[in-house]
């Protein structure tokens, strides 16, 4: 097994860049733009809440060294890679530094400057966004093609914290009320439905007819034959 390290060449022009002995085994990311997931080597990924500090150590990558792999026999190659270089590749790199977030070492505390700089940065970026995608939603009801009415996941939730009177939510709100009224009607139907199968699933009642009892005589003083009467 070989072993390598990735990290920026030497003799990198830009300052923020760092060589294989300068890189930092562990550093910290601040994260002022929004909650944020980014894969790394196809092996790695990497959630950034928004709002708080990320630490990044450094990891022991295994991957197959292809120039030196033929016929079936993989020869595997051990790379380090040290915190800083990851760090940069997933905020720099990805120019998320021009948007809210910076790679610091002196953790796992973000200085108070430095996070004022990021939150200031990052909401300035999604003020610009959030008006963005305003422009494109009246394109959107123009008729326009190629623009979005409604807004992706992470402008949905900008927008709920800086714009909350916006009509996206507004429109939410009257179809969730529709969508009660209507749940609301469809459970007094299902219980009417209901009521109405077991009365036509109940077996009918028996009905038992007693029978009609004769008249009954009157009781009395037995009467006299008149001619009786008469002889005696």
């Amino acid at each position: 097994m070989l072993n390598k390290t990735i990290d920026r060449p030497n003799g990198a022009t830009d300052p923020a860049s760092t060589t294989h002995e300068q890189a930092r085994e562990t550093a910290y990311i601040y994260n002022g733009f929004g909650d944020i997931t980014l894969p790394y080597l196809g092996a790695y990924t990497y959630h950034i809440p928004y709002g708080e500090v990320t630490r990044i150590d450094a990891v022991e990558h295994r991957e197959v060294d292809q120039s030196k792999s033929f016929d079936g026999n993989s020869v595997y190659m051990a790379i380090h890679l040290p915190g800083e270089s990851i760090a940069r590749e997933l905020i720099e790199t990805r120019k998320f530094n021009q948007k809210g977030c910076a790679v610091f070492f002196d953790g796992p505390d973000v200085s108070a400057a430095l996070k004022e700089k990021c939150d200031t940065e990052g909401e300035r970026f999604i003020l610009v966004e959030i008006e963005a995608f305003k422009v494109n939603r009246e394109k959107a009801k123009a008729g326009t093609a190629g623009y979005k009415i409604k807004p992706d996941h992470m402008v949905y939730e900008w927008m709920r914290k800086y714009t909350p009177d916006d009509e996206v939510f507004a429109s939410q709100s009257e179809k969730t009320s529709q969508a009660a009224q209507t749940a609301s009607a469809i459970n007094k139907l299902t219980d009417i439905a209901d009521r109405l199968t077991r009365q036509q699933e109940a077996p009918p009642e028996l009905v038992v007819e007693e029978p009609e009892s004769e008249p009954k005589a009157k009781r009395g003083r037995p009467r006299k034959n008149p001619e009786e009467t008469k002889a005696s």
